[in-house]
């Protein structure tokens, strides 16, 4: 995420808002409760859910384009948000 939030600020017009609706798109998936254990259990990344709501919360451009505030449950104290890329 980090590497195509980079691309996109170099972009005139990027449409931010879009990125993240996509974003979520992408990793929304519905399963049965023993078909997302067995996910658990043999694959090496995160759930979707997480995948999907924590990743771009480590991001100012979230932030910006959804008006996030620290009232907003979603919101992450800038000193704990992490960003790997």
């Amino acid at each position: 995420m980090a590497v195509t939030l980079e691309i996109m600020s170099t972009m005139k017009d990027a449409d931010y808002e879009a990125y993240f609706k996509n974003w979520g798109r992408i990793w929304c998936m519905k399963g049965r409760p023993e078909y997302l254990k067995l996910l658990l259990s043999v694959d090496v990344h995160s759930p979707v859910v997480l995948r999907a709501n924590m990743q771009p919360r480590n991001f100012e451009e979230w932030y910006k384009t959804f008006d996030v505030k620290e009232t907003d449950k979603m919101y992450i104290a800038p000193e704990k948000r992490i960003c790997i890329w």
